[in-house]
């Protein structure tokens, strides 16, 4: 993947793809400037930022021109952490949101709908119900789902993808009875007769194993609406976290990129159980395409179970070495304090890859009290955290987080400020991929609610912001070197948005919009 077209003397040589023009463009070079004119696109690649008045001897037959009508235009967005099949799951499944239901009765009642629309025996999915958000306060079980589903099996999905709620049907149909034990890292909760209520903790990889996969035409669909979602919101490279992620998602990927289901760019992360999958076919770290390539390996530490899994010891030092003898660098969910610290800790205590500047990840580290702050910045990993999460659950923190806890929640603005390398990830279908609701909430701590969610210190500036949306997350795929900036050998990805970011009050962020998103020289959205 890492080999980009070279040889952009020739450029005067042949016409231009694409011309945008009559656009005010930063191209974030070490210096915060702006350049108002034109930018030359040949082969996927900028090749040259022009004067307004150079459009009419540039433009040849079969140029396209865009007129960006005095807009913005950046480098693209870089989500560098989501799910990207969980994304399309979202989007065709039954929507069981804060927005959509209340309450069990109102959850029940969504669910009765499309029963009368299913056949009997087919599975019910239905995704993002959020039990702090119930009126009753509580995840919903097998008995609240039966009375309405009594012969179509349901999966139920939490809001945040660790948990979900089968049916008595759902139960049946993949072999959960009393006498089931729980796996090794995940749990089955059960009520005090130690029958099964149908709440099940980390258990995606189990449940997924013993459905019906989704159809090709249903996969199909929703993939067709998460890259419009994407495209829309101006995202031109995704990093798919998914901790299964094997070479037959791969493949599934890879299918989907060359029938132009896809447009953005994938980083495609490995299952750290999976990279002999890879290094098998040849494949290692940075191999694949300009369009999908592989990148950090995908760690998962759980506390599911009540302790951290896997060890932070040795089973934790001994994936580490693993990765680093196949050549990949590792990224580390991790999300609890006592986890993060366990986490920085081992990475402290191992050798970062020898590999250019690519380091190791630590995935969200949403709490960081001041002895776990410690230990990550002594680890020296780069951090992927998600400031989305502080506008659209910031409430649902206030609520069920202690006030005095507040202060240690996404603690964006001293990582910046300690000099650790950051980039900024959805962990979509969680929340919705939005890149200008994280940059606004990056800045300003504020929630849905407009409520500011710990200290205002935290946030950091809005150049800082928008270069950690987009350049961290180029140094997250290891892509510094061809994408993140607007000019001459750069990827010609790019968004083009209605409002200058940088000359814009930040309550009325809001306004923003992506009036196009560019991708290889492409233009592959208009708003």
């Amino acid at each position: 993947m890492h080999e980009v077209l070279t040889s952009f003397w020739r450029a005067a040589l042949e016409p231009l793809d694409l011309i945008i023009h009559n656009a005010v463009v930063y191209p974030l070079g070490p210096s915060l400037e702006k350049h108002v004119g034109l930018i030359g696109v040949q082969k996927g690649v900028i090749v040259y930022l022009g004067r307004q008045d150079e459009v009419s001897g540039l433009r040849k037959p079969g140029t396209k021109v865009l007129d960006a009508g005095g807009a913005t235009v950046l480098p693209g967005f870089h989500d560098a952490h989501l799910h990207l099949l969980g994304l399309a799951s979202r989007l065709i499944s039954l929507d069981c949101t804060a927005t959509a239901v209340t309450s069990l009765k109102e959850l029940s009642y969504t669910v009765s709908g499309l029963v009368k629309r299913t056949p009997p025996g087919v599975w019910i999915r239905g995704w993002g119900y959020d039990d702090s958000a119930l009126t009753e306060g509580r995840h919903p079980n097998r008995n609240d789902l039966d009375s309405v589903t009594p012969v179509n099996p349901v999966k139920l999905t939490h809001r945040s993808g660790h948990a979900m709620v089968l049916n008595s049907a759902g139960l049946r149909a993949v072999g959960i009875r009393g006498e089931t034990p729980d796996p090794i890292d995940g749990r089955i909760e059960r009520d005090q007769d130690g029958q099964p209520t149908g709440l099940l903790f980390e258990m995606d990889e189990y449940v997924d194993s013993r459905i019906p996969r989704l159809s090709s035409s249903e996969l199909t669909r929703g993939i067709e609406f998460a890259d419009s979602w994407l495209l829309s919101h101006g995202l031109t490279t995704v990093q798919d976290a998914s901790a299964l992620n094997n070479a037959s998602r791969w493949d599934l990927l890879s299918s989907f990129i060359q029938n132009d289901k896809i447009a953005s760019r994938v980083v495609f992360m490995p299952g750290i159980q999976n990279l002999n999958d890879f290094v098998d076919r040849g494949l290692m770290y940075g191999g694949g395409s300009p369009k999908l390539w592989l990148g950090h390996a995908k760690i998962v530490m759980s506390t599911i179970t009540g302790e951290i899994m896997p060890d932070p010891g040795a089973e934790l030092l001994s994936s580490l070495s693993a990765a680093q003898r196949r050549g990949f660098p590792v990224a580390i969910h991790a999300v609890e304090a006592h986890t993060v610290h366990a986490v920085a800790k081992a990475l402290k205590d191992h050798a970062n890859p020898a590999r250019g500047k690519v380091v190791h990840r630590i995935e969200h580290a949403s709490e960081l009290p001041p002895e776990s702050f410690r230990e990550i910045r002594e680890a020296g990993a780069m951090v992927v955290t998600n400031p989305g999460f502080i506008y659209y659950s910031g409430e649902r923190y206030q609520r069920a987080i202690p006030a005095d806890d507040h202060q240690w929640l996404y603690r964006i603005g001293s990582l910046h400020n300690a000099g650790l390398d950051l980039a900024f990830g959805s962990d979509s279908p969680v929340e919705m991929p939005n890149p200008l609701v994280e940059l606004y909430s990056a800045v300003t701590r504020r929630t849905q609610a407009g409520n500011m969610l710990g200290s205002p210190n935290e946030g950091v500036g809005v150049e800082e912001a928008i270069r950690i949306a987009i350049q961290g997350g180029a140094r997250a795929a290891g892509a510094s070197r061809f994408m993140g900036r607007i000019r001459p050998g750069m990827l010609a990805d790019m968004v083009v948005l209605n409002q200058d970011p940088f000359d814009t009050n930040i309550g009325q962020w809001n306004e923003n919009k992506v009036l196009a998103t560019v991708i290889n020289g492409q233009v592959v959205w208009e708003g």
